[in-house]
This record gives structure tokens, sequence and C-alpha cells, in this order.
């Protein structure tokens, strides 16, 4: 469980910056969400998306989307 929670913090932090608490505001929550759900569900583990900001890892996984459309 801790490592989850670290991942998130990981995750917080790279979206929307490294802050004190208290200069975190509802649009920062919103654009941590919006970006979060954008990201692969496999971003933590796969080895293209290593060393990668989430903005990088959303332009390449958004790239491989238009490469390789899912049918559904």
């Amino acid at each position: 469980m801790a490592n989850q929670a670290d991942a998130t913090y990981r995750l917080f932090v790279g979206i929307c910056g490294d802050r004190p608490l208290s200069d975190y505001s509802r649009a920062d929550a919103m654009t941590f969400r919006k970006t979060a759900e954008r990201m692969p569900f496999d971003y933590g583990k796969a080895a293209a998306y290593r060393d990668l900001s989430p903005a990088e890892v959303i332009a390449r996984y958004e790239a491989l989307r238009k490469r390789f459309p899912v049918a559904t």
C-alpha cells in the first residue's frame, strides 16, 4: 500500500509540481485527475515509459494509439 501512495505522490508532483501543500488549489486537483485519466494503465511498469515525465508518457501513449487503434 505504501508503494502505491509513493507512486501516486510522484505522479502528482510530476503533474502539478513540488510546492508547499498550502499552495495547491482545486484547479491543481482537477489538473491531476484529468491528466492521470489520460495515462496508460501500465505507465508505472512499462519500460517504454521509464524516465519520462507524465506529459511525455501521455504523448507517447497517444502516438501509439493513433498508430495502433483499439477496436471497440
